[in-house]
Parts: C-alpha cells; sequence; structure tokens
C-alpha cells in the first residue's frame, strides 16, 4: 500500500534537513496558507511512499526568495539542485534548490 504524507519547509536562510521515507517520491512542492484569522503561509513538500518503509533519508533543502542575494554557487558546492519555485498567496516566491542524502536509519 501507499501513503501520501507532508511535510514543512521552513522558511529561512539555512540549509535544512527532512527526514522523510527511503526512496519516496516526490510529488509536489507548494504553499499550504492557514486557516486560522491571521495564520502564516507554510512551504510544504508531498511525498508519496510504501506504507511498510520503516528506514529514512535526509532531504537537504534551502529555499532562496525572489530578490534576495546569495552565493550562487552555494547550492551547487553542497550537492543542493534546483527543484521548483513556488508562489505564496501573499506574493512572496520562493525557489526551492534540496538533495536527497545516503544518510540511512
Amino acid at each position: 500500500m501507499k501513503r501520501i504524507l507532508k511535510y514543512e519547509i521552513a522558511i529561512s536562510d539555512d540549509v535544512q534537513e527532512i527526514e522523510i521515507p527511503l526512496g519516496a517520491d516526490i510529488l509536489k512542492y507548494g504553499c499550504q496558507p492557514s486557516n486560522s484569522i491571521g495564520g502564516f503561509e507554510t512551504l510544504v513538500v508531498w511525498v508519496m511512499t510504501d506504507t511498510e518503509m520503516k528506514k529514512t533519508e535526509k532531504m537537504k533543502v534551502r529555499i532562496v526568495g525572489t530578490g534576495h542575494e546569495f552565493d550562487f554557487a552555494y547550492p551547487f558546492k553542497h550537492g543542493l539542485n534546483y527543484r521548483d519555485t513556488i508562489q505564496m498567496p501573499s506574493g512572496l516566491v520562493w525557489h526551492i534548490f534540496c538533495e536527497f542524502s545516503s544518510v540511512r536509519k
């Protein structure tokens, strides 16, 4: 059996690691608005995985906002590749770079 899981991606200038099931398929990067009044928009990634998978791997993620300065070579030096661009309802635009590690549990 398969299942779809959702993981939040922090809006941060730092490289972050998100632990996901080993071999999970990335379905979509996107925005999920908060349902609460005055709530924040959240960057998320949806993955599809086997329900029996108990091992995990780490996905390194770095986001860059449109117009933000960053070392263009930085993502590539750290094994990160461009994956997607997400436009938030607020108008902010984020560009996602990521890589899957070989770290297994």
